[in-house]
């Protein structure tokens, strides 16, 4: 069982750091990570990734970057199995407490300011949503300018994937056997 986990264009390298860390702790092994990265976060803020990440970017073995969209949009277009887009649109997705993951899902998650580009969504299979209570608000776009920026219930992007990643392994292994994934101890000795 493999989930497949593709960041569209992550913005800021906390966001990219900490999303890695709840991949990584949540289904190391079981879920590969697809990063479109024109920013190259994964190159020119590896450090700061690698701090957000608590090092566990250093242990990701089944970590992919792609630098260019058409690159992107192929790896997209050409995926055999099921595309999983998670959108903040509650009118056309379904609440991910209601899903039903698959294996070899491929699940993406859009940029922190414009999300996936409308272009790009078309190629979903199925969107969902995670269901808040919260209210939304207006705030300024990068420009300083409100626009459709806070029209939508849309928590921050790492914690977006952290709570879709939880459920997503949930549904698919129950966490029976949890206890036995494999630990290595951390050498603190390396750490510059």
């Amino acid at each position: 069982m493999k989930l497949k986990i593709f960041l569209w264009d992550v913005m800021f390298d906390f966001n990219l750091g900490f999303a890695i860390r709840d991949i990584y702790m949540l289904g190391n092994g079981l879920i590969d990570l697809i990063v479109f990265d024109p920013r190259h976060l994964l190159t020119d803020k590896i450090e700061s990734v690698t701090q957000y990440s608590g090092f566990a970017v250093e242990h990701y073995e089944n970590l992919s970057r792609l630098d260019s969209e058409e690159a992107a949009i192929d790896y997209i277009q050409s995926y055999p199995n099921r595309i999983v887009f998670t959108i903040p649109d509650e009118e056309v997705a379904t609440d991910v407490n209601d899903f039903n993951f698959l294996p070899n899902d491929l699940i993406i998650f859009g940029n922190e300011h414009y999300g996936i580009p409308p272009r790009i969504s078309q190629l979903a299979s199925k969107k969902i949503i995670i269901p808040m209570y919260g209210s939304v608000y207006s705030r300024p776009d990068f420009d300083g300018q409100v626009t459709n920026v806070g029209i939508q219930r849309c928590l921050s992007l790492h914690t977006s994937i952290s709570i879709i990643m939880y459920l997503a392994v949930r549904n698919l292994t129950h966490y029976g056997d949890w206890r036995t994934t494999f630990h290595a101890p951390f050498d603190f000795d390396k750490v510059e």
